[in-house]
Order: structure tokens, then C-alpha cells, then sequence
């Protein structure tokens, strides 16, 4: 009986320590614990996020809402990083997720390339399902580099649809 008292002691003892240090750690504004993987450059807060693009700014041209069942013309500009000149000649490749960044991870079908209209400017046609959140990975490639540079020139738009 003794045994079982001093066993069900150590766990709660355990318990209220690991409680107190997520308590102290969360106070301490480092978002909690840290990975101690490679992913600690894309983690903040408990959050994935992505880096900085390396080469380029990608903004959302269009309207960031969408009705529902309607078909959108989405519209971005990219712009070189340095200069703030609009690009062109890229690879712009886009994938869409349902929610938030980083959040669901639930892509609508495959990753396609949108269609450069000139002076920095890029289009795809997309049209959202239902109401909420969408996100917009547009994906950059320069003229030059291969394709898993992509990563290194990457941002997440919001859109919701309505």
C-alpha cells in the first residue's frame, strides 16, 4: 500500500513539475519548447513557418476575398528583392491550401504554374469550394536556377472566401 502511495506521488510530482516548466517557459516569451531538429529556422511559436524569400517579394495584386463557388482571377507581383523592380521570366508556381499557413496542410489538387502577364506580374484562375480561409504558396524559380530553389523564394497569402 505504501508502494502504490509513493508511486502515485512521483507521477503527480512529475506532473506538476512539467506543468511549472511549460508554465515558466511559455511566460518567458520564447513560444515554449524549440524543436532540436533541422526545423528550428521554420518553427515560431509552435508554428511552421516559412523563411524570409531570398531574392524576391511576392505580393497579392488582387482582392483578397473570393465569393464562394465563383470563379477568381488571382493576381500577384514579384518584385527582385534588391532593387524593387518587378521581375520577369520566373517560374511562379502555385499550390492552394484550405485554412490558414501552416495550418491544415490540406492542398486542393496538385502544385501548377500561373501565367506571367508582364512587367512582374502573374495570374491563375481559382475558385473556392466554400466559405473560410485559403492559402496562396507562390513559389518562385529564377531564370537559371533549378527547382528546388523554390523553397528559397516562397510566400503564404491569405485569401477568404465569402
Amino acid at each position: 500500500m505504501a508502494i502504490d502511495r509513493l508511486i502515485v506521488l512521483s507521477i503527480a510530482g512529475v506532473a506538476v513539475a512539467s506543468i511549472l516548466a511549460f508554465i515558466a517557459l511559455s511566460a518567458s516569451g520564447n513560444g515554449g519548447l524549440q524543436p532540436l531538429d533541422g526545423m528550428s529556422g521554420m518553427m515560431e511559436g509552435g508554428r511552421m513557418q516559412m523563411p524570409v524569400s531570398k531574392d524576391v517579394i511576392i505580393l497579392l495584386e488582387s482582392e483578397y476575398e473570393m465569393t464562394a463557388g465563383e470563379q477568381s482571377e488571382v493576381t500577384l507581383k514579384v518584385l527582385d528583392k534588391q532593387t524593387n523592380e518587378p521581375m520577369q521570366g520566373e517560374q511562379v508556381i502555385i499550390g492552394i491550401e484550405k485554412g490558414l499557413p501552416m495550418t491544415t496542410m490540406d492542398m486542393i489538387g496538385g502544385m501548377f504554374d500561373a501565367s506571367e502577364k508582364g512587367n512582374g506580374t502573374y495570374s491563375f484562375v481559382f475558385t473556392p469550394e466554400s466559405e473560410g480561409y485559403y492559402t496562396i504558396h507562390a513559389h518562385v524559380i529564377l531564370p537559371g536556377k533549378q527547382m528546388h530553389s523554390m523553397m528559397e523564394n516562397h510566400a503564404d497569402l491569405v485569401m477568404v472566401s465569402r
